[in-house]
């Protein structure tokens, strides 16, 4: 992972709260009473502080965050979730997807070692943007998807605005890892020359 200092603020800053609202979120759900308006109370503060966090990594159009945004909550529900055999299969999906993603990723920005992908992803079917639909592609795909899904059985106040946040951050990632793509797939007479750091 490629973390600038302020990214590295932003995600300290979100990890802690992401596990808060995932575990209040799930207690909610699994208690009742005074249990329950207690865990809401923590689940909803989570929320509010975590959506600037979410829309400052979107923003920033960090691929690199919103990637580790998004393993956190996912291993935060994945090891809230044991009880659930649907839900863990789609999220061990989910996981290994983004997995493959940031090895995917690494490849892209070391363009010796994908330049010839192209070739292998010729059909209409296996294509997006023009550009191969790779593993990274189809995580994209599937867990904006996946979020939309989890979003519409409860999509109301606080909670909404996070899924939309994260479903958002979701939709830069891929145009981020597309124009990387672009680049790294280039013929080498038009891919831009790294950037030089000599004095």
């Amino acid at each position: 992972m490629h973390l600038s200092d302020s990214s590295t603020r932003l995600s300290n800053l979100a990890l802690d709260l992401i596990a808060q609202e995932v575990r209040s979120t799930l207690g909610v759900q699994s208690s009742s009473g005074a249990v329950a308006s207690q865990f809401l109370e923590e689940a909803r503060d989570a929320r509010t502080r975590l959506l600037p966090l979410l829309r400052a990594a979107g923003d920033q159009r960090d691929i690199d965050l919103i990637l580790l945004i998004e393993g956190s909550f996912l291993s935060e529900e994945l090891e809230h979730l044991t009880a659930l055999p649907r839900k863990l299969a789609s999220l061990n999906l989910a996981i290994s997807q983004l997995n493959a993603t940031v090895n995917l990723l690494r490849a892209m920005r070391e363009t010796t070692t994908c330049q010839h992908a192209d070739q292998f992803f010729t059909l209409d079917k296996n294509r997006i943007y023009s550009q191969p639909k790779d593993e990274a592609q189809q995580f994209f795909q599937s867990h904006a998807k996946r979020l939309d899904d989890l979003g519409t059985g409860r999509w109301e106040g606080a909670e909404a605005d996070l899924i939309k946040a994260r479903i958002r951050n979701v939709r830069v990632a891929r145009e981020v890892y597309t124009e990387l793509q672009e680049q790294a797939l280039a013929p080498d007479e038009v891919r831009e020359a790294p950037a030089s750091y000599a004095a």
